[in-house]
């Protein structure tokens, strides 16, 4: 990283870690929901494991992408400048707003269904990890779609 830089490019390097560590944090939170789904035994612990390695991997990114901000902010080499949003920072506000919306689409289907879902047998916690695993992919893989190569380089042209 630069030794001096503005607060968009900082938060252009930041976005795109903290979408990879989103995404390893909704897996987490999956293997989590599926921990309720299989008896004690192997296979829970086999995900207990799992879901421990991707847990860490999610705060390492997020303390790798915070971590050289962060360090520039402390030595006072951020320069502030009143700038306009960039096109990652856009992209991450999208995707945001994409994550609710189709978070919020599919809690509203889970309660047209909610009489045939009580049937399952579920705790209300397995649900609420699942939505919280749900959202966080969502919101991380709208942002790699709207970031993704092609459009970028065609945005340069």
């Amino acid at each position: 990283m630069k030794k001096t830089m503005s607060c968009a490019e900082a938060i252009d390097h930041l976005n795109g870690k903290v979408a990879w560590g989103m995404l390893f944090m909704g897996v987490t939170y999956f293997l989590r929901a599926a921990e309720q789904l299989v008896e004690p035994g192997a296979v829970n612990s086999t995900l207990d494991i799992v879901s421990g390695i991707t847990m860490v991997t999610s705060m390492l990114l997020t303390f790798w992408a915070i971590w050289p901000v962060a360090k520039l902010k402390i030595g006072n080499k951020l320069i502030n400048q009143p700038e306009g949003d960039s096109f990652l920072t856009d992209a991450m506000n999208m995707s945001f707003k994409n994550s609710w919306i189709i978070t919020f689409m599919t809690t509203t289907l889970c309660l047209a269904f909610q009489k045939f879902m009580d049937d399952w047998g579920l705790p209300v916690s397995f649900y609420l990890i699942f939505l919280f695993g749900f959202m966080a992919v969502t919101a991380s893989l709208s942002f790699f779609y709207l970031t993704k190569k092609d459009d970028l380089e065609d945005l340069e042209e």
